[in-house]
């Protein structure tokens, strides 16, 4: 009924595949085979369902530029998260007395964007430029970077590289913002 070895190679690569199938099997047990083939269904959908809510990102400080690299996409309800990580980086830095001048959001592994991220980066380019904070976008890739332009987001500023941006936040260089066209190619 029961395989062990299966059990205990799953908990060697992946502790919380454990929590569906412990779900299911005691759902079974306890509830049938119907309710609860049931539960475990709706249990598993929560993991992917968390990890599209949740971003996967790193933080690395650059004298008074801060990188923020996104190592999934982001949709919905990430951009909610972001906005938090930025802000506590922010207050975090004013506290310590070394206040960020410059935010880089490395997008270099974000392969698509929806309309509700678009805003969240057009509300995010608003704040950041009323709090003169510079927020640079780095390392799109074309379809975001079609998007973004698309979007036609007053004062956003996109920069081909973070090692780019870095150069011209330390070299205390404004980039400017993006004022340009996009071609009938960029449209999918």
């Amino acid at each position: 009924m029961v395989n062990i070895k299966i059990l205990l190679q799953m908990w060697k690569l992946s502790a919380l595949e454990l929590i569906p199938w412990f779900v299911c099997f005691a759902g079974t047990l306890l509830l049938g085979i119907t309710y609860g083939i049931f539960v475990a269904v709706a249990v598993h959908l929560i993991f992917p369902l968390y990890r599209i809510a949740v971003p996967r990102y790193s933080l690395s400080r650059h004298g008074d530029a801060v990188v923020l690299k996104l190592t999934s996409g982001i949709s919905y309800p990430a951009i909610d998260k972001v906005r938090t990580i930025l802000q506590q980086v922010e207050d975090s830095s004013i506290g310590e007395g070394c206040p960020v001048s410059v935010f880089i959001l490395d997008c270099g592994q974000m392969p698509e964007s929806d309309f509700t991220v678009v805003e969240g980066f057009s509300e995010l380019v608003f704040e950041y430029r009323l709090k003169d904070i510079q927020l640079i976008f780095a390392n799109l890739q074309d379809q975001v970077h079609c998007i973004l332009l698309k979007a036609e987001i007053p004062g956003i500023v996109v920069s081909p590289s973070v090692e780019a941006a870095l150069s011209a936040a330390s070299d205390g260089v404004v980039l400017v913002s993006v004022n340009a066209t996009v071609d009938e190619q960029g449209d999918g």
